[in-house]
């Protein structure tokens, strides 16, 4: 996915590692500029910012996480009646 969004790393100068679940450790690349995330449903405004993500060789998707992500919502997770509830923090 970094090279479909024009990204290119140096695998060995660019690398970060970090750790995942158990424990594990895995190299991370930063992208070097932002992109833009949009959160759209029908009814609502978008909601939009802007952060850097990080890619791995390991799976082809960006990572996301707590940083620049998680921590811009509040989420709500009820398995017995099926809902999910995702609202922006302020």
């Amino acid at each position: 996915m970094a090279n479909e969004m024009g990204f290119d790393f140096d695998l060995d100068k660019d690398r970060t590692m970090c750790g995942g679940a158990g424990g594990k450790q895995f190299p991370i690349y930063k992208s070097p500029e932002q992109i833009e995330f949009i959160l759209e449903s029908p009814g609502f405004r978008p909601y939009s910012w802007k952060s850097n993500v990080f890619f791995t060789l390991e799976q082809p998707t960006i990572l996301i996480g707590r940083k620049n992500f998680l921590d811009r919502f509040v989420v709500k997770l009820d398995g017995k009646n099926r809902i999910l509830e995702i609202n922006a923090n302020t």
